[in-house]
């Protein structure tokens, strides 16, 4: 389990970079990380390079101290709840909602593509 308002720099040390040592994973989920979009450095980066992705939110300052605003972080929401997850658990998002969080509520959902048959 995963303390809402302990810093995730904690479990995720590279996100410790530039004012976010204090962030945590209530201002994640609830949009008030202060990176609701990626850094310029992350234009070029290919649209699958999750780990690009990843790193480049965590080298990136926020822009705006975590915890003081709400925006909406739809671009980056899956990846900040990712590098949280696989600093912490060890598991990526896709495996915790597949392996846990899925068969709990009973879902016919999932993350990526199902293997070929």
């Amino acid at each position: 389990m995963l303390a809402l308002d302990e810093p995730i720099a904690g479990y995720w040390s590279a996100y410790r970079a530039r004012g976010k040592e204090r962030t945590t994973l209530r201002h994640v989920l609830t949009h008030r990380a202060g990176q609701p979009r990626f850094a310029p450095d992350a234009a070029g980066f290919d649209l699958l390079d999750d780990g690009g992705l990843r790193e480049s939110l965590a080298r990136a300052a926020p822009e705006y101290l975590p915890g003081t605003s709400l925006r909406e972080h739809a671009l980056t929401y899956g990846h900040l709840v990712d590098g949280i997850l696989r600093a912490s658990a060890g598991a990526t998002l896709g495996e915790v909602f597949n392996d846990v969080v899925r068969p709990a509520l009973g879902l016919d959902a999932w993350f990526g593509a199902l293997p070929e048959p």
